[in-house]
């Protein structure tokens, strides 16, 4: 047999294929046939995938690299050569997106009179409604933050867009920061022409208007800047006592953790950039330069507000389940929901019916990702408050969700639902409900399975299956599959479910090895 090829000449680094995918999404931005606000929410969707790819897999190769740790990983790379490869990589992505809204995207939009102005094209009247939106709305917000000995460069959390302002007064330079305030919309929509669309970045507004924060100084220079930090979370989960106060404590820590990633505007001068990555402690050579707006993600709120429906993809309206009964539904035949091209209600009307059921008897469920103003959350609660023995896992490790999840956790707890946080050393990422029910002198299991979340937002958007059934199989399978998150219990070969890291791997090698088998026997493969 031959020798195989080195594990980086036979597979595609992980890091290096999430670009390559993201490097697809983004070519649905110049997709022709795509209506143009999609083209632009495709820059969004890029633009923020990009982030979270910072703050995740480039600051997890940073901690390798800056922990020495001099060993290949399953693709035969060293920390060292991938973190070169993924920000080459990144940087050819971020200069293409940024070429596309530039070049394709931004002027087909002016065509169609959904525009973004700078503030030297304002008309008088727009001049005059951004100037009472400065004075009345932005001035008072924000908060211009001197460097010193006596001020330390200010914490900006991860995603922060701010100014580095180099002041004179006299002989002596200062520096000063102000940062945008992200409890503001980036887009202001000004007053236009009937059918028009035109909007202005508020740290455009902000760049006019510096002067009035700095009487009595010159500015020399300035120059926005956004900062990606490390947003991983480091948690010893095997030895915590506490893994929420652990996970609370490392979320606490993301405002000053290590920047991964320093953007920069195109044209900032040399001794400003100096000053900029000393104090923030990044290097200079690594510094993203960009020739336009620092942020692109701006364009989701661009597409809610144009709202031109010339632009965007036709309404999807979710088919409706007829049905007088949740429980009778599911005991007339096993069913699939495939959200968002069918409605998912019942999903929500399971929930919510067994929480005022007064013959269910127990509602147990996995929660990895929830909504914000969560009818599932709503239903459980209501649930615990019936008397009902409610048993939720929240996973608190959910990334990015951290905060909301530990939330919802207290808000079940204080419901009166047994709440259970997670497994340490690995994610409940499984989304199952299991609703026990008496009926006719005995008891039956209702089971829902889900490859989406528990979100009644993201299930009008995403493509995700949904099964219900009351089949025996199932349920004693899907009732040990509680016993081991909530208790002690080893997981089982089950008959029904196949679980990682239990048994899925093994599982898929017998069904490969069945394929062979059936190749070597019909030769018709």
């Amino acid at each position: 047999m031959p020798e195989l090829p080195e594990p980086k000449e036979r597979f595609i680094h992980r890091d290096l294929s999430w670009l390559q995918f993201n490097e697809r999404v983004l070519d649905e931005a110049v997709e022709a046939e795509n209506p143009l606000l999609e083209r632009a929410r495709f820059l969004a969707i890029t633009a923020s995938n990009l982030d979270e790819f910072f703050m995740v897999r480039v600051a997890g190769l940073r901690r390798l690299m800056d922990a020495q740790y001099n060993r290949q990983d399953n693709y035969g790379c060293y920390p060292q050569d991938v973190y070169r490869q993924v920000r080459e990589k990144a940087a050819e992505l971020i200069r293409k997106m940024y070429v596309i809204f530039e070049e394709k995207v931004r002027p087909r939009l002016a065509e169609s009179r959904v525009l973004i102005k700078r503030t030297s094209d304002l008309d008088a009247d727009q001049q005059k409604f951004v100037k009472r939106f400065f004075d009345s709305t932005l001035f008072p917000v924000v908060t211009p933050m001197a460097v010193d000995q006596g001020h330390p460069f200010p914490v900006l959390p991860s995603k922060t867009m701010a100014f580095a302002v180099h002041l004179a007064r006299g002989d002596d330079l200062h520096l000063a920061v102000i940062p945008v305030p992200s409890g503001l919309s980036r887009l202001l929509k000004l007053p236009s022409v009937k059918d028009g669309h035109e909007f202005i970045l508020i740290e455009d507004v902000l760049r006019e208007n510096l002067k009035g924060f700095f009487r009595g100084y010159e500015i020399r220079s300035h120059t926005l800047f956004r900062v990606i930090r490390d947003s991983e979370l480091s948690v010893d989960e095997e030895f915590s006592p506490n893994l929420l106060q652990s996970i609370e404590e490392e979320i606490k820590k993301r405002p000053r953790a290590r920047v991964v990633q320093l953007m920069i505007e195109e044209g900032c001068p040399e001794d400003l950039w100096a000053m900029l990555t000393e104090a923030i402690g990044f290097l200079k050579e690594e510094t993203t330069i960009l020739g336009g707006a620092l942020d692109l993600s701006f364009l989701f709120g661009l597409v809610a507000q144009a709202q031109e429906p010339s632009l965007l993809y036709p309404t999807l309206t979710s088919g409706k389940m007829e049905y007088e009964n949740i429980f009778d539904r599911i005991k007339e035949g096993d069913f699939v929901l495939h959200v968002p091209f069918q409605s998912f209600d019942p999903t929500v009307d399971l929930i919510r019916s067994a929480g005022k059921d007064p013959n269910v008897l127990a509602i147990k469920m996995t929660l990895y990702r929830a909504s914000e103003d969560s009818e599932i959350i709503a239903g459980l609660k209501e649930a615990a408050k019936n008397k009902k023995q409610v048993t939720v896992l929240v996973e608190i490790k959910a990334r990015f969700d951290e905060e909301r999840n530990i939330a919802w956790a207290r808000q079940l707890e204080e419901a009166g639902c047994h709440v259970i946080y997670g497994i340490p050393g690995m994610k409940i990422h499984s989304k199952i409900t299991l609703v026990v029910r008496r009926e006719e002198g005995r008891t039956r299991r209702y089971v829902h399975l889900s490859t989406g979340n528990y979100n009644e937002k993201t299930a009008r958007v995403y493509t995700d299956l949904g099964y219900f059934t009351a089949n025996d199989d199932f349920a004693r399978d899907i009732s040990d599959v509680f016993n081991v998150i909530t208790g002690y219990s080893q997981p089982a070969r089950w008959k029904r479910v196949i679980s990682s890291p239990n048994d899925l791997r093994e599982y898929f090698f017998e069904m490969i090895d069945r394929e062979i088998a059936f190749q070597k026997q019909h030769q018709n493969g």
